[in-house]
């Protein structure tokens, strides 16, 4: 999966500054990248599995 920034020169922790600065302007909305989406669903899916049943 390609990256948006490939051959841009942008640090992640300065996609993530400036989307925590954006989302401190936002009221019940949260902007998010792919990646953090993917990672959430991820943690999602993990902890389903790992509950007592």
């Amino acid at each position: 999966m390609d990256e948006p920034f490939d051959g841009v020169n942008v640090k992640q922790e300065q996609i993530d500054q400036t989307l925590r600065t954006y989302n401190s302007h936002l009221s019940r909305i949260q902007v998010v990248t792919y990646a953090e989406l993917l990672d959430a669903a991820e943690r999602a899916l993990k902890f389903e599995a790992e509950a007592p049943k």
